[in-house]
């Protein structure tokens, strides 16, 4: 059986990691699909889809996303998926490395003004580009 690889979670892991801490709104372009995460004061990421539909609170604790949907939670190791290293490496990296060869070629990060560019070479996860972007502030 093959499992459902949750491409907009991974996303939203990623997003999490790589975003200036202060940012409190971001945006993923995923497969043809805008979805916005607010973050909300109790510190839980709450998602807007794109027909203005509550998708669900997503929250990070070490690796592991948290989604409360309806009041159930669901819960996603992102070790499955990715191959982490220590959370502070994410600000600087420019690839990320997949857990098992089945996901494909490594995560390439491509960082721009407010923006960052999730893409594989070849994969299940980024074939198609994500693009998570955000408000960047006024210097």
């Amino acid at each position: 059986m093959m499992m459902m690889i949750p491409v907009q979670v991974i996303a939203f892991f990623i997003a999490v990691m790589v975003i200036p801490a202060d940012v409190r709104e971001f945006t993923i372009e995923l497969q043809g699909k805008k979805i916005q995460w607010t973050k909300r004061p109790s510190s839980a990421w709450h998602v807007v889809d794109s027909q203005k539909e509550s998708a669900g609170d997503y929250s990070v604790t070490n690796g592991i996303v948290t989604v409360r949907n309806d009041g159930k939670d669901t819960k996603t190791d992102i070790s499955q998926f990715l191959k982490l290293g220590k959370p502070s490496d994410f600000g600087q990296v420019r690839q990320i490395d997949v857990a098992r060869e089945s996901l494909g070629t490594p995560i390439l990060i491509q960082r721009e003004r407010g923006k960052i560019i999730l893409s594989q070479q070849k994969g299940a996860l980024f074939e198609k580009p994500a693009v998570i972007s955000w408000k960047a502030k006024e210097q």
